[in-house]
């Protein structure tokens, strides 16, 4: 579904994953440009990453 575009896409996926995702609590991603991110998965705004093309092509999928 990351792949995918369609209207509401972040809220749907957020629906659907906030409970397993959230008590993964802080985790390290690497971003398209090899900079590394700390994101914390109890935010939901950090989550939206995870979904895929929050910040464009630049990150990784």
């Amino acid at each position: 579904m990351r792949r995918l575009h369609f209207p509401h896409k972040l809220g749907i996926l957020e629906r659907f994953f906030k409970n397993h995702l959230a008590p993964f609590g802080k985790c390290w991603i690497t971003t398209a440009y090899g900079i590394n991110w700390l994101l914390d998965l109890k935010n939901p705004t950090h989550r939206w990453i995870v979904y895929g093309d929050y910040e464009g092509p630049h990150l990784k999928n």
